[in-house]
């Protein structure tokens, strides 16, 4: 229970927070804005953006992890930190900052919602619709591809992670032998997806836009893919 109602309490002051930063990003005092989001940065976790920034991905999971368990309370209120602060340097005009910041957040976003739901259908979340019409014109990460297709295929949208499958898997192919254990990584959860997709009933199909003869269609390709 405690632990519950500190979690609402940060809840409650981010919200503050927000709604200040909004004001300040509309008297366009941007500074005062990225202050703001740098001291609750502080006071929540301890830590400045600057040094969220300079951790890797992998390193910055590990912060918000204990006991091997995604901290997914901590890593959603990140994660909306690092899209406000985006926000702010889209406004500026600082398009490379804006970037970093919305990737940063898209894929804690989704690495939070993969912990949670690994195997289960969810709702699109409204945050990462956003963040993906931000980034929508850059090429993004490998892993930021592959949580987008299982993010695609768990929120009903088939056809987009049939496009992100194939995404990865052109975009792999001429890669370094070093790369091979990926390529067969994503080959294998094509092949779970299309099977996915054949268990389904022709009735769920139709609903979905997809037939029986496309996924065969889909399956044929990622064979030669896998050739």
């Amino acid at each position: 229970m405690a632990q519950r109602d500190y979690i609402l309490r940060m809840f409650e002051e981010m919200s503050r927070v927000l709604a200040q930063v909004i004001y300040h990003r509309q008297i366009k005092d941007y500074q005062a804005a990225h202050d703001l989001i740098d001291e609750q940065l502080k006071q929540t976790f301890g830590v400045s953006l600057s040094f969220i920034n300079s951790l890797s991905d992998e390193t910055l999971l590990a912060m918000l992890t204990t006991m091997g368990t995604l901290n997914v309370d901590k890593c959603w209120l990140v994660a909306i930190l690092l899209k406000a602060s985006g926000e702010i340097y889209e406004d500026e005009q600082d398009e490379n900052n804006s970037y970093y910041n919305y990737l940063r957040a898209c894929n804690l976003l989704l690495e939070t919602l993969y912990e949670q739901h690994q195997t289960k259908s969810i709702e699109p979340i409204a945050e990462i619709e956003d963040l993906l019409g931000k980034l929508e014109d850059y090429e993004l990460p490998l892993r930021t591809r592959q949580l987008l297709f299982w993010y695609f295929e768990h929120t009903g949208r088939y056809g987009k992670a049939q496009e992100m499958l194939f995404d990865i898997l052109e975009a792999e192919e001429g890669n370094e032998i070093e790369n091979i254990e990926e390529v067969e990584e994503m080959l294998e959860r094509g092949e779970a997806f299309y099977a996915r997709l054949l268990g389904k009933s022709d009735a769920e199909l139709k609903t979905i836009g997809f037939s029986r003869a496309e996924i065969n269609e889909g399956l044929a390709q990622l064979h030669k893919l896998h050739v």
